[in-house]
């Protein structure tokens, strides 16, 4: 943490990938007619208030409101299908190595 307790490093560079994330949700969520600009972002922040209020970890809220069969866990399955979790883990970790390569000195 920087002074006033902000965060800086590369843990404070997620933002852009969050909203990299945030943007293929809206366009897809447009692409079948289930919401608009505004609808997405209520979404999001839903979740993400959610999580913090529940104070536990995201794969217990996740299935706390998953209902066996239905639509989520349809999505979350192809979700799977694709990747992304592991997509999205290996995107931090590149970015985090790349931000510790420029915070050394130039080689010779």
């Amino acid at each position: 943490m920087a002074d006033g307790g902000v965060m800086s490093g590369p843990p404070a560079r997620g933002g852009p990938r969050a909203c990299g994330a945030e943007y293929v949700i809206a366009r897809s969520g447009c692409r079948v007619a289930l919401m608009g600009p505004d609808g997405r972002f209520v979404a999001l922040q839903g979740a993400a208030r959610m999580t913090l209020q529940a104070g536990t970890h995201p794969a217990q809220l996740k299935d706390a409101v998953t209902t066996p069969g239905g639509c989520t866990i349809a999505g979350l399955l192809a979700m799977e299908d694709g990747r992304v979790r592991s997509t999205i883990a290996r995107a931090i970790q590149v970015a985090t190595e790349r931000a510790s390569e420029l915070g050394q000195p130039a080689k010779k």
